[in-house]
This record gives structure tokens, C-alpha cells and sequence, in this order.
């Protein structure tokens, strides 16, 4: 693909039925060949069934969640005419008189990272974290995940913990 670096990235919150179940798809199709992207968070809510593999009903469970997310959970991406480049999940908390933000989820479709969209979603969910009062803005990774670590830490994140899981 020939991507123009100078052309404007343009970042919507997508909160139509519709427009999520169509987003939620893709997303799912950019997740199941990438196992190094599961963390303890897709193991919890169900999305992984091991450290190493995906439910079975992945995209399934991935719709699930899309349409039933209440408003604490936003979803930012960019489309172009080629279809969904990316996505950017950001869950805000309020507990205890703290405001709490997570970026949830990251992805770029393949044929279109290192054209800036990463940076500009990133820079788009770090605002509005900021906008909902978030002292913090919180992520986790996949441990072998190792091209966002290199990403986030190039956006000044730093490894604060390591989660750790065991089958009961």
C-alpha cells in the first residue's frame, strides 16, 4: 500500500450499532493471528483461553463486548476508503473521588502501520483522558508483545508491573 505521510489522519468515535458490530469484526480479524497480543485482561474477560491461544468463539466474544459496552468504554478509529485503519479502546473510571483512564486496546491494520496512525490515536485517547480528569493514563501488553512495548515506551510509558496468571 502507498500511504502519504502528510495526509491528515482523521480519528471518529464510533458509538453506532451497526458501525461497532462492523468494528468489532475487524478488529477481531486484526487480533486472531497475533496470540503475542493476549494479556491477563483477554485471559479475564474471556477473549483468550490460554496465554498462548484465543477462544475459540473469539470474534464472537469480541462483538459481545462491543455491543453491550456501557458508556465508561469509548472507541476511537480511523477509516478510510480501504475500510477501518485502526483503533484505540479507552475505558474511564471514577472510584473514591480518582479518576482512572486505560487504554484498553491498540491496533493498526498491517498494511498501514508506520504511517502515524498509532501516534495520532495514542495522542487522540491520551487528550481525552486528560479532558475526563485522568491523573494517569494505564496500559497493559502482551508479554511478548514486544513492537508496542517498543512503541509505548517511545511515548514515555514505563513497565510498572508484571502480571501473572496460573490455571485454577
Amino acid at each position: 500500500m502507498n500511504v502519504n505521510r502528510d495526509a491528515e489522519i482523521r480519528i471518529v468515535e464510533v458509538s453506532d450499532p451497526r458501525a461497532l458490530r462492523d468494528l468489532a469484526r475487524w478488529f477481531a480479524s486484526q487480533l486472531r493471528p497475533l496470540p503475542e497480543y493476549i494479556s491477563h485482561s483477554e485471559i479475564l474477560w474471556g477473549r483468550a483461553a490460554a496465554p498462548d491461544r484465543w477462544h475459540e468463539d473469539f470474534a464472537g466474544i469480541i462483538e459481545r463486548e462491543f455491543a453491550a459496552t456501557g458508556a465508561a468504554t469509548r472507541r476511537f478509529a480511523v477509516r478510510d476508503e480501504e475500510g477501518w485503519a485502526g483503533l484505540a479502546c479507552l475505558n474511564v473510571q471514577r472510584e473514591d473521588g480518582r479518576t482512572v483512564a486505560t487504554l484498553e486496546d491498540l491496533i493498526v491494520d498491517p498494511g498501514r502501520r508506520r504511517t502515524g496512525i498509532a501516534t495520532a490515536l495514542l495522542r487522540y485517547v491520551e487528550a481525552a483522558g486528560r479532558d475526563a480528569g485522568a491523573d494517569w493514563l494505564a496500559l497493559e501488553s502482551g508479554l511478548r508483545n514486544e513492537g508496542a512495548h517498543a512503541f509505548f515506551e517511545r511515548h514515555g510509558y514505563q513497565t510498572v508491573s508484571r502480571v501473572m496468571v496460573k490455571k485454577a
